[in-house]
């Protein structure tokens, strides 16, 4: 291995490693106006404009160390990809909870709406989405997948954004496991695919509001607040996800799963992957 090889290992390395504890950090700051506020507005405008600052801090970013375009949030490109995200998101989750309910695990016991609530969960969960997806594919993920290729990159930011979550309440060793089934493989099999970090951002997005806000499950969990259905959740805790959320089941982890095949398949055909390392260096 030459010199410049060395330098240039050390400089990828060096950017890998201070972006992501960069966008770590600023994901907590973006959680700042939910976390010490009661204030509806503060925490509706505050969580909205903090994510807003991250997408552009990631772009500024990428212009000024990177050297390129941030292709991946093309502002242009927001709206549908957004969309394209709910639509997945709400398709997944919606399928999760109607097999929970027809196994008798899950059904209603009351509905109420309220506005500020359904918003403040709404911007909350944008600052959520924004900042984890751009730390996790935005960088762990497409840097492996460029330097290393999909299979090494989508184990590693799996693995990583799944075990992360030990150190939420009521998590364990299935909990986290089940995070990496069910969305580390697909969240970076689908950012690969549609080469669009709006996707995942839109489908972390309104599972995370869904889950919580929605249909009434903790989030990862943690207990949010008001959600517009209060459930009967009851039965096994691997059928339910227990005191961490529908995410911590088996019904997601599978649903998940068979997803994550479903689009590795399909960047096989369009040759996005090949099974052998694909650096771009």
């Amino acid at each position: 291995m030459n010199k410049k090889t060395v330098i240039d290992n050390l400089r990828w390395i060096t950017k890998l490693v201070l972006g992501f504890a960069l966008f770590i950090i600023l994901g907590g700051v973006a959680e700042v106006p939910f976390e010490l506020s009661t204030s509806p507005t503060v925490i509706i405008i505050g969580c909205s404009l903090l994510s807003i600052a991250v997408l552009q801090l990631y772009k500024i970013w990428v212009w000024k160390v990177e050297k390129r375009s941030a292709d991946e949030l093309k502002w242009s490109n927001m709206p549908s990809m957004i969309l394209k995200g709910f639509a997945i998101g709400f398709g997944f989750f919606s399928s999760v909870v109607l097999i929970m309910a027809l196994l008798g695990a899950y059904r209603i016991a009351n509905v109420r709406f309220d506005l500020i609530s359904q918003l403040q969960g709404f911007a909350f969960f944008l600052s959520v989405a924004v900042c984890e997806e751009i730390t996790f594919r935005g960088f762990l993920f497409r840097m492996l997948d460029e330097k290393y290729g999909f299979w090494l990159a989508t184990a590693v930011s799996a693995i990583t954004f799944g075990f992360i979550h030990l150190t939420n309440d009521h998590a364990t060793w299935w909990s986290a496991t089940a995070i990496v089934l069910e969305i580390g493989f697909f969240f970076g099999a689908i950012y690969k695919y549609t080469g669009s970090l709006w996707v995942p951002i839109g489908i972390h997005w309104i599972w995370n509001y869904m889950q919580g806000n929605i249909y009434g499950f903790a989030v990862s969990g943690n207990n949010i607040g008001d959600s517009i259905l209060t459930p009967v959740i009851e039965g096994n805790n691997y059928i339910t996800g227990g005191e961490f959320g529908a995410e911590g089941s088996v019904i997601a982890a599978t649903i998940g799963v068979i997803i994550s095949v479903y689009l590795i398949k399909k960047l096989y055909d369009k040759g996005l992957i090949s099974g052998q390392r694909q650096s771009r260096n």
